[in-house]
């Protein structure tokens, strides 16, 4: 290679490489499973966590969401419900997924979460006590915003 073009093909390459982790960046709010996000994120551990303990009743699938992490999902989808960016996702028991699902949202920063059970033995739950904007977008069907 010609020296004169061997640092046109550097700042190339890394101009290509910033793009690449640019769109990334801002793909970052969807597309992602929930097992990966709640294995490497302490906050949306800490909030699932949180949501979880307040409710009494509830599958055991879901109780253990966090030490068994034995569910099935879709990749993360990006919603905005009153103006602020959240991101969904939508799980369910392991060959079961008519008879028991769970969808969650959560805050950008995963500090904040919310969650709506389905399930044939225990009913609708809704979890985090959310608002009637996001329980329109935690009853519509998995995989739907």
């Amino acid at each position: 290679m010609n020296q004169s073009i061997l640092p046109f093909a550097s700042l190339c390459l890394a101009l290509c490489l910033s793009a690449a982790s640019l769109t990334q960046a801002a793909e970052a709010q969807s597309g992602r499973f929930l097992g990966n996000v709640l294995y490497v994120t302490p906050a949306y551990q800490t909030s699932l966590r949180a949501i979880i303990r307040l409710e009494p009743k509830l599958p055991v699938w879901v109780r253990n969401i966090l030490p068994q992490q034995a569910f099935v999902s879709l990749a993360s989808q990006k919603v905005e419900v009153d103006g602020q960016s959240l991101e969904v996702f939508d799980a369910c028991r392991p060959a079961d997924c008519p008879r028991s699902q769970l969808r969650l949202v959560f805050t950008p920063d995963g500090k904040t979460a919310w969650g709506l059970v389905r399930d044939a033995e225990f009913g609708e739950i809704p979890l985090g006590k959310p608002s009637p904007a996001l329980l329109e977008i935690l009853r519509k069907p998995a995989g739907r915003i």
